[in-house]
């Protein structure tokens, strides 16, 4: 998440004096496949919207309480202007969002790694909490190992505690060898400590394995841009413009306009 902000108020006494129907069996998937159509196009008001409509037809469903979190706070990430004041408030729904998703369903990946990543890097003003990032990696660990140890690096890379991170990524790696995920994640991370040899190693070794999966050209892109390797930037904007003409990969893919603004900046 990043940075955060309120939802606006909307005046409905009219509409509270017409009775409203049940809702139809399918209304909640088919705002739920609405909100995914609606935030991939990156309409993230319009993916909230439908979002909120599959959790009142359906407030006991995990998943779309996670979705709905996810599009508030890319509401809050993307705000500007005058809006930004209204940041804050959408980043606290979308932790309220998580946190609801997590007591629905203590084991669902996508809402513990939300919430994660929620503590993890939001603001303090907002609820952001290191403390209460670990504790959610423990969860995490109870229920996938590998996924476990690779919230723990992020958690003890926030802490500067460089060497548990390192161990924690390759934790993971063991854990699952075949995952391209966690070989990418140690290799960026080697790129953000400036061991630019290993890290290159790595993400070779991640391109042989995987050479058409676009996450692996946007990870090495992105450690390249992050490291301020300046003698990778033309390789790191050749990969972005690949990724760019490719098309998304699901939902949670790195946005386009994201890539945007990484290609503007080098």
């Amino acid at each position: 998440m990043n940075k955060p902000a309120p939802a606006f108020a909307f005046l409905l006494a009219a509409a509270l004096l017409v009775p409203h129907p049940a809702p139809a069996a399918d209304s909640a998937a088919d705002a739920y496949e609405k909100g995914i159509e609606r935030y991939v196009a990156e309409d993230y008001k319009s993916a909230q919207k439908a979002f909120e409509q599959a959790v009142r037809a359906e407030p006991g469903n995990a998943d779309y309480h996670v979705w709905l979190g996810r599009a508030y706070g890319r509401r809050a990430e993307t705000n500007s202007g005058l809006k930004i004041l209204s940041s804050y408030g959408l980043a606290r729904k979308a932790r309220a969002s998580f946190q609801r998703a997590v007591e629905l369903d203590g084991e669902n990946g996508g809402a513990l790694e939300s919430l994660f990543r929620y503590y993890l890097e939001a603001p303090p003003i907002v609820g952001g909490s290191v403390p209460q990032a670990l504790a959610v990696a423990r969860r995490i660990e109870a229920v996938d190992r590998a996924a476990g140890a690779r919230a723990r690096a992020a958690y003890h890379e926030a802490k500067k505690d460089f060497s548990a991170a390192e161990a924690a990524l390759e934790k993971a790696r063991a854990l699952q060898p075949d995952d391209s995920g966690h070989l990418l994640g140690h290799a960026s991370f080697l790129a953000r400590r400036g061991r630019f040899a290993e890290a290159d190693e790595l993400f070779d070794e991640a391109f042989r394995r995987d050479p058409d999966n676009p996450a692996v050209w946007l990870s090495r892109a992105k450690a390249s841009i992050a490291a301020k390797r300046e003698s990778a930037y033309d390789e790191a904007r050749a990969l972005l413009r690949r990724y760019l003409a490719a098309p998304l990969t699901g939902p949670d893919a790195e946005p386009y306009s994201n890539v945007r603004k990484l290609l503007k900046g080098i």
